[in-house]
């Protein structure tokens, strides 16, 4: 009759380790998962608002453009007049809306309600809620969501950041190897301690998007003479 060998205290140390870390690897896959699919998604945003919002992005050009003035009255008509103007956005090209955004107590916070206005006819083109002065539109905005929470909320919030701090030391690592954006770029300084970090992707938090998002307009606002008005400025004009 033979007996089997007594399992050492090490052994029998490591075998429990390596269950607890399968039955966790199970736990946090969908969350990673999640994560994984969001951030890819977001890396496409360009294309999927080009596709969802084409109505309300894009114009055929039809000779001159009518005055920007008029375009905002337009916009305000359409809002009604007691609609507080928060920020305009001029076309940044001949086949673009002009986007004016108006503000209201209701609203969350940092939202707006934008009127798309074709610079040519002055036709409505669209009207949706969006993020920040720079006007970031709702499908960035809820990839951006999902991305830091999990679709889970406050509760996918801290497990994500979580998460980040538990791969933290391989970022590092891999930080020192390469770098993930160059020192200048915008995504370098807002990726904020609740970024979910991978090694080759980093999304922010919220206002960090809108800050990024302001920094990529200013080119545009500086070529066309004009920058993000707000309605302070368009009363001193």
């Amino acid at each position: 009759m033979s007996h089997s060998a007594p399992i050492s205290t090490k052994a029998a140390a490591i075998n429990f380790l390596r269950r607890i870390h399968f039955y966790i690897g199970l736990f946090i896959a969908p969350f990673i998962f999640v994560a994984a699919l969001t951030g890819t998604l977001y890396v496409l945003t360009p294309q999927l608002e080009n596709a969802i919002y084409a109505d309300a992005l894009y114009v055929n050009p039809q000779g001159a453009t009518r005055p920007l003035s008029e375009q905002i009255e337009t916009a305000q008509h359409h809002a009604g007049q007691q609609a507080k103007i928060y920020a305009v956005r001029p076309a940044p090209e001949t086949r673009y809306t002009t986007r004016v955004q108006f503000a209201d107590a209701s609203y969350g916070a940092s939202e707006s309600r934008a009127i798309f206005v074709d610079p040519y006819t002055l036709q409505i083109k669209g009207d949706m809620m969006v993020y920040g002065t720079s006007g970031v539109l709702p499908i960035r905005l809820w990839l951006d969501k999902a991305h830091r929470t999990l679709l889970l909320g406050d509760l996918g919030c801290c497990i994500g950041r979580t998460a980040a701090l538990v791969q933290h030391p391989r970022v590092a690592q891999d930080g020192k190897k390469r770098k993930h954006f160059p020192e200048k770029s915008p995504l370098a300084h807002n990726a904020g301690p609740g970024a979910l970090c991978g090694p080759d992707l980093c999304i922010g938090d919220g206002p960090d998007l809108v800050a990024l998002g302001r920094r990529q307009y200013q080119p545009i606002a500086r070529r066309h003479g004009m920058a993000h008005a707000t309605g302070q400025h368009l009363a001193g004009s």
